[in-house]
């Protein structure tokens, strides 16, 4: 009885790990999800990335916190200029010897051009961060049509599971567009 009680046990573990966000290690999100969620979504080219040490909010540890300058080449939601720099603020990177991991550092390569959904940090003007693995999503400028690489946003209707994770750039814009109509949103 008890070895079927086990067995039960595991089984039920591995169908919630694979039906459900919660209890799985898919920490993705559905585009629609991260649109709706993200006050602001822009496209934007990287200009630099620095590092420096700060102490943790709360407490003597002190971390490694990334920022990264990005000009802004679009805005899909919210309202920041286009042509404007912003800045992004991460917890993690490396600094000299030292060197912080967090599950939202992202690297980011001088020139790239990304699709940021963003939050603005509070009380500091121009100051941003992502809240989600799925709040960067790289743009593959090289080719005769810009693609956006979506392998960070959990499947759903639009991006489903076995596609290629590079789906045209516009194509994708426009369905952003329409998860912000249908939320009242222009």
């Amino acid at each position: 009885m008890k070895r079927f009680l086990s067995s039960l046990i595991i089984v039920s573990i591995v169908l919630l790990m694979q039906i459900s966000p919660v209890f799985g290690f898919d920490v993705r999100q559905k585009l629609s999800d991260i649109t709706d969620f993200s006050p602001v979504i822009i496209t934007a080219q990287t200009i630099e990335s620095t590092t420096k040490i700060e102490s943790e909010k709360n407490c003597d540890n002190e971390v490694v916190m990334t920022y990264v300058n990005m000009e802004v080449t679009s805005c899909i939601k919210g309202s920041v200029d286009p042509s404007s720099i912003i800045t992004i603020k991460m917890i993690g990177g490396r600094h000299g010897s030292k060197g912080t991991w967090h599950e939202l550092y992202s690297n980011f390569i001088k020139g790239e051009e990304y699709l940021l959904f963003l939050h603005q940090v509070q009380g500091v003007e121009n100051l941003w961060e992502m809240k989600s693995i799925s709040s960067k999503l790289p743009i593959d400028n090289q080719k005769s049509s810009q693609k956006i690489d979506c392998s960070m946003l959990r499947h759903d209707d639009f991006y489903q599971k076995g596609m290629n994770p590079e789906i045209d750039k516009n194509m994708l814009i426009e369905r952003i567009k329409g998860f912000i109509k249908r939320q009242g949103g222009k």
